[in-house]
């Protein structure tokens, strides 16, 4: 078909001269679309030995590193697009990606921040620029970002899930359902619209319509490791006990992937150790959310838990003991409600 057709011209021009840049990159971009990253790789690179000062071969190689799951490779390759081209708001955009995704939130804003300078209207940019805020912990930024992309692009999902997760984190219940409900309206299939809309509705007290959000999402993604957590943290206080077995082996099954792939986990610390009576593998989900969330320069412990059974998470130390006798008391509060009321599966 046409890709043949289009890889014979290309290898034509290479055969006489192998490293023209043009048919190099041409012939990288189309490895990419036909899913061949590492041949892609293999000819951008070519390309950009050839002819090094082309910004947009900069700017496409680090999206290929990005599907790849090669973040500091993509971060590298935007910063060096930016540099030839200031201007290239795209690659300022893609660099704040790629630095969100290392969790550089500070450094992801900056370069948001640069994106919309260059291009006030672009709607991506100030949703991103929401995310990253939200990273921070600055959630009424966050908030003001992901309203200005509403405005500029009010039939696209994701802003109304962003802000729907900032008003949840900040208690503003109604606004959050509200607003996960517009974002479905938009996109039924958006998985995280329905995690969002189901975090928000277990947090108004209504489990049972929790439950149902939260198997939708499921449903739309097996593999996602957040909902699936969320439906075991709702489904066990929502006296839903049928299929919780199911749920805490796919989490565990979760749990060691993320970690293993440092792509992360879905479960929160504090009901893991509710969940799962492990103290190496709680350590190991309290030690991840402890380098994500606290802030960037602050001493974090890492590598093996402390002698003393005690979980840092951020700047807080508890003991795991008293960790988990006082998340479990609630939870057998609920157990002992279900069980009187005829529920529990």
């Amino acid at each position: 078909g046409q890709f043949q057709q289009a890889e014979q011209i290309y290898r034509q021009v290479l055969d006489a001269n192998p490293d023209e840049p043009d048919a190099n990159y041409l012939l990288g971009m189309l490895y990419n679309q036909s899913g061949d990253n590492d041949g892609a790789v293999e000819r951008v690179t070519r390309s950009i030995k050839a002819r090094p000062k082309f910004p947009p071969a900069h700017n496409n190689l680090g999206t290929i590193y990005e599907e790849m799951d090669r973040m500091e490779d993509a971060a590298a390759s935007y910063r060096r697009a930016v540099r030839l081209d200031p201007s290239m708001a795209e690659a300022h955009n893609n660099l704040g990606n790629a630095l969100k995704a290392l969790n550089d939130f500070d450094g992801a804003v900056q370069s948001f921040r640069k994106a919309i300078k260059i291009h006030p209207d672009m709607a991506e940019a100030h949703n991103n620029l929401g995310l990253a805020y939200a990273g921070l912990g600055q959630l009424d930024d966050a908030m003001t970002a992901f309203d200005k992309a509403i405005e500029l692009a009010p039939d696209v999902a994701e802003p109304y899930v962003g802000l729907g997760h900032a008003q949840h984190l900040l208690g503003y219940l109604d606004d959050a359902i509200a607003n996960a409900e517009r974002a479905i309206e938009r996109r039924a299939d958006y998985v995280d619209a329905h995690i969002v809309l189901g975090a928000a509705l277990y947090a108004d007290g209504d489990l049972g319509a929790a439950v149902n959000a939260l198997q939708k999402a499921v449903a739309l993604d097996p593999q996602s490791a957040q909902a699936t957590a969320e439906l075991f943290k709702a489904s066990s206080y929502a006296c839903d006990w049928a299929h919780l077995e199911d749920l805490s082996q796919a989490i565990d099954r979760q749990n060691a992937e993320g970690l293993a792939r440092g792509s992360g986990v879905g479960e929160q610390p504090l009901f893991n150790v509710t969940r799962l009576a492990d103290p190496a593998r709680n350590h190991a989900i309290a030690q991840y959310w402890s380098g994500l969330h606290s802030p960037a320069g602050a001493k974090r412990r890492r590598g093996k838990a402390s002698s003393d059974g005690r979980i840092t998470i951020g700047y807080l130390s508890v003991s795991y003991t008293h960790l988990r006798a006082h998340e479990t008391t609630s939870l057998i509060s609920y157990a002992v409600f279900c069980l009187k009321k005829g529920g529990g599966g």
